[in-house]
């Protein structure tokens, strides 16, 4: 071929013959009948968004960086995985106002979080493991509010998420529209008879003047004129109690009621607080003191008892006498009018100090509470937090921590039995009777309050240390034998001080 081609080209054009198919002659085209047919809408599917480039490196960027930061901060946590092609992850939820969560949500413990392909130029998503409409719509506004914040990075999105889930589960479309209604109301013409009638309504007092209510004062759903003037004459007034009870019962929840005043009370005085309207002790870990050896040991990771059948209370044993014991937590709120953080509810120990803790503030400039599990403060030192939501720095400094005996017996205060129905050590059998449900017996044994050695009971005093528990203070009287014997501390009203024993004489030197 390499030898002939150039003959090849330079040759002559051959003929050549196209075979055409024979189709018969063209049939006539039918002409269209116009009718009154109804024409179709096909749906309008969505145009494609095009990206450039530029928008797809910059937004692979911005993947890596937010990914990173997001593994960094949930990475940690327990049940977090990743998929290996990296556009999806599984971590856990969790959140101080899960109380506040619908009941169809309150026992989820994890959720998917998806991430398309062009994250963040698509906004990200989430799957709930729950069949509930609550979840649908937590979805729904999760999804909502990535597209209308694509540059919030993963690990704001998640915080939004576990703070504001309550409000996200609430159907949008059901809820109703709270804002007033302008009410058009005809202008009336006031002539100068008119005027002068409603200033002269009264004419004792000549100088009172009457002004009609504006009409658009007037608020859908509102009352009448004359209730609003009844009850702004009568000059009533609600403490804070009856307004709290009645927001409660208007919002259709349960009132909020504070922890019972028993117990060992946790204070902090001069408890100052910079920023901050609300606090809260959330995980809160102390050192005890057993009662029988005196050992000292710490107890960690004490949570609130919300529980009624007491399953939050922390039970040990001390390490050296082996005895047993238990603590629980009631928590309380903090803020500028209060310093209680909580009570403690101690068997068999008692409370020496409390060691670094975690703490919940709520920010005063937008009442966003600080993710869990907070910021950890002890005692002297001033501990700043961030808010999430506004940036606002805040600050909060103890002084100093109090632990002060609310439960005291006011019966017997010094003394100390331990009754055979339940093992257990109380004051008095009133103070068995108001802290346990079933009836006393016999308390077989006591403890000394001076040596803190628990024997057989006695009516006297004790047996190891002989100090008075039960018995009366001595009075310095012989009292039939059964007071003062002690010559030497024998009052000198009592005529035995000077007596001569039996059996001796005068001078004789018992001789």
């Amino acid at each position: 071929l390499d030898k002939q081609l150039e003959s090849i080209l330079s040759g002559e054009m051959a003929q050549t013959v196209k075979l055409v198919v024979n189709r018969g002659p063209p049939k006539p085209t039918a002409v269209p009948v116009p009718s009154a047919s109804v024409t179709t809408l096909l749906p309008r599917l969505p145009a494609l968004q095009g990206f450039t480039s530029e928008q797809r490196v910059d937004a692979e960027k911005k993947r890596q960086s937010d990914t990173r930061q997001f593994e960094a901060r949930f990475g940690r946590l327990p049940h977090f995985a990743k998929s290996p092609d990296g556009f999806s992850y599984t971590l856990p939820i969790d959140s101080p106002k899960r109380q506040s969560w619908p009941a169809s949500l309150r026992s989820l413990r994890s959720f998917t979080l998806l991430l398309p392909a062009l994250y963040p130029l698509e906004a990200s998503t989430i799957m709930l493991d729950e069949e509930s409409k609550e979840a649908r719509n937590v979805e729904t506004a999760f999804e909502a509010r990535s597209e209308d914040h694509l540059d919030a990075t993963l690990t704001q999105q998640i915080n939004y998420l576990t703070q504001h889930l309550h409000e996200m589960a609430k159907d949008r479309k059901q809820e109703p529209d709270l804002r007033p209604v302008p009410v058009s109301t005809p202008q009336k013409t006031v002539t100068p008879a008119q005027t002068g009638a409603l200033r002269s309504t009264d004419p004792d007092r000549p100088h009172l003047h009457v002004i009609e209510r504006p009409p658009e004062w007037t608020m859908v759903g509102g009352t009448d004129d004359e209730s609003d003037s009844s009850s702004s004459d009568g000059y009533s007034y609600d403490s804070g109690d009856d307004v709290e009870n009645s927001h409660d019962s208007e919002d259709g929840g349960a009132p909020v009621s504070a922890p019972v005043e028993k117990g060992v009370l946790i204070s902090f005085p001069q408890l100052e607080l910079y920023g901050i309207e609300l606090m809260e002790l959330t995980t809160l870990n102390i050192s005890v003191k057993c009662e029988r050896c005196k050992d000292i040991m710490d107890v960690e990771k004490l949570h609130n008892v919300t529980a009624s059948d007491g399953s939050g209370i922390h039970d040990a044993s001390c390490k050296k006498c082996t005895t047993r014991f238990s603590v629980g937590f009631r928590a309380d709120l903090m803020h500028a009018n209060s310093v209680r953080a909580g009570y403690l509810d101690l068997d068999g120990c008692t409370v020496v100090d409390m060691l670094p803790s975690s703490f919940i503030p709520t920010c005063a400039e937008c009442s966003t509470p600080h993710p869990a599990p907070g910021v950890i403060s002890v005692r002297g030192e001033s501990t700043m937090a961030i808010c999430r939501e506004c940036h606002k720095k805040t600050s909060f400094r103890i002084p100093e921590v109090k632990f002060l005996q609310i439960s005291a017996a006011a019966t017997k205060r010094q003394s100390a039995r331990r009754f055979s129905c339940c093992n257990k050590v109380f004051a008095c059998d009133r103070c068995h009777d108001a802290a346990t449900d079933h009836p006393n017996e016999h308390a077989n044994g006591m403890i000394c309050g001076h040596c803190s050695r628990e024997q057989a009971y006695r009516p006297s005093d004790c047996s190891i240390c002989h100090s008075s528990l039960v018995s009366k203070k001595g009075t310095g009287f012989w009292e039939g034998g059964k007071g003062t014997r002690d010559k030497s501390r024998m009052s000198r009203k009592d005529p035995r001080k000077y007596k001569r024993r039996g059996g001796t004489k005068v001078g004789g030197g018992g001789k």
